[in-house]
């Protein structure tokens, strides 16, 4: 976490420009009032810098719910997969109607916050085919598609219950990912049950 804060000074130096966030339809939270997870300001500024997140924390702490709001704070596309095990998940593929867009497809190439969730139980060897991408800011769909650069508004967060080094005794399922797929995201961050939070919705 201070590897993270301090990343996140360096990449903001006088904050975040001040903005009315309004969330639609969820009528429990304001972003303005009290009903807000203490650590969401944090996280929206560590997204803010353009940098790739891993948000890891115990089952319901509410990552998910999170990342909506930061892609309607940053007014940006919300999109979400979870659990890739086949490289097509992530890339789409080609049947005889032409290319599948995926939710990562939309997002690099159009904009937007792609929330990989359950990352941690995905497949490590197909996870490999988001290192150049992350890396380079390019990527290679299949045909008829090809090299796509990555939308000015492309935003990629990780989710997980652990810090991608493999199963623990709560999370026993969990794979193990080489250096490679997380230096893609050098910022890991944990989130952590808000028992005020939860109490004032309850």
């Amino acid at each position: 976490e201070k590897a993270a804060k301090r990343v996140i000074d360096e990449k903001i130096k006088d904050g975040l420009p001040e903005r009315v966030v309004v969330l639609k339809d969820l009528k429990r939270h304001k972003f303005e009032g009290k009903l807000m997870h203490y650590q969401f300001a944090d996280i929206l500024k560590a997204v803010s810098t353009r940098q790739n997140v891993y948000l890891h924390g115990a089952s319901g702490c509410g990552k998910t719910h999170m990342m909506r709001m930061v892609a309607e704070a940053l007014d940006v596309p919300f999109y979400f997969t979870s659990r890739v095990f086949k490289e097509h998940g992530l890339m789409g593929w080609t049947n005889v109607d032409g290319y599948v867009e995926t939710p990562f497809y939309k997002a690099f190439t159009g904009g937007g916050l792609m929330l990989f969730d359950e990352m941690d139980i995905s497949s490590p060897a197909v996870l490999s085919a988001m290192n150049a991408p992350l890396a380079n800011g390019m990527c290679d769909f299949p045909a008829p598609i090809g090299i796509k650069k990555a939308h000015k508004d492309f935003y990629m967060i990780g989710c997980g219950n652990t810090l991608l080094n493999g199963a623990t005794a709560q999370f026993s399922a969990r794979q193990s990912f080489d250096a490679a797929i997380k230096d893609r995201f050098p910022l890991f961050i944990e989130l952590k049950y808000d028992n005020k939070l939860e109490s004032n919705i309850a």
